[in-house]
């Protein structure tokens, strides 16, 4: 069953706090798309061949092979090298050992990555790609309270869509699918597409029944809005905290109702 919701702009339903949530859920789409982009680049080093009728490959003509191609060579380095720069950045603000994987690299003199290490074919490219990926994934949490947060899942999802673009990959790259349950067909099935570097142009769908979730109801299901607390006087020495996001509320001294408001977690934005 299709369910049709009339085009809503995402701008007039979220705040900064969504937004980030937002920018999170793009960047972990494009960490995830990364590995199987790298690997579509570097098959793109090999010179192009045809196969005869006997199923033989064949050289696309009768000259010498052609020698590999450098374009994707830089490409898929400059992507490789800016994904790694991001993960030695975070090690270095949360005071962590970088993993292995970020000292496999090819550093210049003065010590700026410029890419992979040595020659290699594309599924060790991507294997690499996958755990510097993971690396990042794992610090989300982290990256999501420092300052600097948005800057970085932009830059991440700017860095893939740009690859993506000029690479583009055949059938397209799959939706995201995050493990929420759809409340239609209850498989937990929703996922999210950006159809361009718009962090406003997302559309949230379930991926087994095809229901499209509407701006104000796909942050709910994500849990991209996030668990949003207040806390307030009822009366003499009686205050109440409430979850905008969930709705749960309750009662309690003003020392009782923060504590519990700052260590809230509802279902939704778990």
């Amino acid at each position: 069953m299709n369910h049709i919701y009339d085009e809503q702009d995402w701008s007039e339903t979220v705040g900064d706090h969504a937004l980030l949530r937002l920018s999170a859920a793009r960047a972990a789409s494009a960490l995830a798309a990364a590995p199987q982009l790298m690997s579509h680049i570097r098959h793109q080093v090999a010179p192009s061949i045809v196969r005869a009728s006997d199923g033989m490959p064949r050289a696309a003509s009768k000259e010498p092979p052609a020698s590999a191609r450098v374009d994707p060579i830089d490409d898929a380095d400059a992507v490789y090298a800016q994904l790694v720069d991001w993960l030695v950045s975070w090690c270095d603000t949360f005071a962590a050992r970088p993993p292995a994987v970020a000292r496999q690299v090819r550093s210049s003199r003065d010590g700026v990555v410029q890419g992979f290490r040595g020659s290699m074919d594309a599924a060790t490219a991507a294997g690499l790609t996958r755990a510097v990926c993971v690396n990042l994934s794992v610090m989300e949490a982290d990256i999501l309270r420092h300052p600097h947060a948005r800057v970085y899942f932009d830059d991440i999802a700017a860095i893939i869509h740009q690859a993506s673009a000029r690479y583009p990959q055949a059938p397209g790259p799959r939706r995201t699918v995050i493990p929420r349950a759809c409340d239609a067909c209850f498989e937990d099935a929703v996922g999210a597409h950006w159809g361009s570097s718009d962090l406003l142009d997302v559309v949230v769908r379930c991926q087994n029944c095809e229901k499209r979730y509407s701006p104000t109801d796909a942050l709910r299901t994500l849990g991209w809005l996030g668990p949003e607390t207040v806390v307030e006087p009822l009366g003499p020495g009686v205050w109440r905290w409430a979850c905008a996001t969930c709705r749960a509320d309750g009662l309690g001294s003003q020392p009782a109702a923060e504590a519990i408001a700052r260590g809230h977690r509802c279902e939704i934005a778990q």
